[in-house]
């Protein structure tokens, strides 16, 4: 950069850094307008020189981080090829003992995502960590700016996760090396979007929920309620892009959101609790879709066979009485050949109601782990989690049953054991809950079909023509 843009940046004024971050911000769009990306690059190294060197004076550091704000301003989403370079030094400035590089580090980020836009979900899981740590911070100021990038990316992701698709090979480049490294977070199912219409690998999607999850369910267990709140209203803004399917992976996390039940901290244990009462709501609808689902392919296969059965009776008819087409009146050929448009019409019309109007339901095709996620509510009762969480366990459990039974079922035995001891607890609240499903299981159980019998050697051998004797 110009030497007295670079003299003027590290100035212990700030009003006289942010004036040379406006000059540079200039020089920078005037070199992209001329194609000149080798000075750009060699502008963007000088400043993450400037402030990730600790050595560095703090006004340094500071000018550093605020032209690096300045050039991503300029370069619009062109910045995304140069974010590979400075977004780590960038996040490392997120845990710096200095509370203003810290502040004018979450700041410059801001601007970077604000312009970068649906780029920057490629850094998503190295942004998200570096600001779960930030959303504790002890200074207010630093706060208060890792909200405002907190809030900024959540926008993006809500509007943009579900479709934005890297445009720059750079940004791909490392897409491409999050794919292998997928092994390694257990992901082997690629999502249906990741592939063409030729079954071969297409263009991938910027933000992966699947790769995500690790860190997520390697988060969820902080004791900070800040980090809590943090991590409750990133689950709510996960779970409401419907295209995402974060009930699918439920079971992942939903251990450590159960213990945010019991959170000093007011914000916290409400928040839990919608989102908790929303994520029962959803899958009450997803199952309530599949079990509609099922029946209306029952019914499409029993009328396929009951059509099957009048087609062989029609074939196994006697041949009809021919008649020569002179035998009708001329007449009354228009009339036969009405009759006969008419039925057409009236066949292609009852073909056209049956086929599918490809309306999406909302649940359909979501697949949910319940056996995993009974599981993990079955351990709530074990009598070491806190009440909340108990009593939170019966009301899913009563839930589950009442909509969804037949998943309930084989956990019979271990349901017993764990609802038995409850319906003498202290608490009015776990007693009550544990009542009420101790009901419904035994309803279910009564509900189901009594066992068949095996036949007995004497009717076996009456049916093969043996005496009895």
């Amino acid at each position: 950069m110009d030497p007295a843009i670079a003299k003027q940046l590290v100035d212990k004024m700030y009003e006289k850094r942010k004036a040379a971050a406006l000059d540079l911000e200039k020089l920078v769009r005037d070199c992209h307008q001329q194609g000149d990306d080798k000075r750009i690059g060699q502008i963007v190294d000088q400043l993450i020189e400037m402030f990730s060197t600790v050595s560095n004076a703090l006004h340094v550091r500071n000018g550093g981080l605020i032209g690096l704000a300045g050039t991503a301003i300029a370069l619009g989403v062109d910045i995304a090829p140069y974010m590979e370079r400075f977004l780590e030094p960038l996040l490392i400035c997120f845990s710096d003992p200095e509370n203003r590089v810290r502040y004018f580090s979450a700041e410059c980020l801001y601007n970077i995502a604000k312009v970068s836009k649906g780029e920057v979900l490629v850094y998503f899981n190295t942004i998200f960590d570096a600001l779960s740590k930030l959303a504790a911070d002890p200074e207010l100021s630093v706060k208060n700016g890792a909200e405002l990038l907190d809030r900024l990316l959540k926008d993006i992701v809500a509007e943009s996760a579900s479709f934005y698709v890297p445009h720059y090979p750079e940004t791909e480049k490392i897409r491409e090396r999050g794919n292998e490294g997928d092994a390694d977070l257990g992901i082997v199912i690629p999502h249906p979007g990741d592939f063409d219409g030729m079954d071969k690998p297409g263009a991938k999607r910027a933000f992966s929920l699947a790769r995500f999850i690790p860190l997520l369910s390697d988060r969820i267990y902080v004791i900070s309620p800040f980090t809590r709140s943090f991590l409750v209203s990133w689950i709510t803004v996960l779970d409401s892009v419907p295209e995402l399917e974060l009930i699918t992976y439920l079971p992942e996390f939903i251990d450590g959101l159960l213990k945010y039940l019991s959170d000093p901290t007011e914000d916290v244990r409400i928040a839990t609790e919608n989102q908790l009462a929303e994520f029962l709501r959803e899958i009450r609808e997803v199952t309530v879709v599949r079990k509609h689902q099922e029946e209306q392919l029952k019914k499409q296969e029993a009328g396929l066979a009951e059509q099957k059965q009048l087609d062989g009776s029609r074939d196994s008819r006697p041949p009809e009485l021919t008649i020569p087409n002179s035998a009708f009146l001329k007449d009354n050929e228009n009339a036969v050949s009405d009759f006969e448009s008419d039925t057409v019409d009236a066949e292609h019309g009852s073909q056209f109601d049956e086929r599918d109007t490809g309306v999406w339901i909302p649940g359909q095709g979501v697949h949910i782990d319940y056996a995993a996620i009974i599981e993990i509510l079955i351990q709530q009762l074990d009598g070491h989690h806190d009440e909340i969480q108990q009593s939170t366990a019966l009301l899913w459990f009563a839930e589950f049953l009442s909509f969804a039974p037949e998943v309930m079922v084989p956990f019979t035995p271990r349901l017993i054991l764990s609802i038995l001891p409850n319906l003498a607890h202290h608490v009015p609240m776990i007693q009550s809950s544990a009542n009420r499903t101790n009901k419904l299981l035994a309803s279910v159980i009564k509900a189901l079909p009594a066992p068949t019998d095996p036949p007995s050697r004497q009717s076996t051998a009456n049916a093969n023509g043996v005496p009895s004797r």
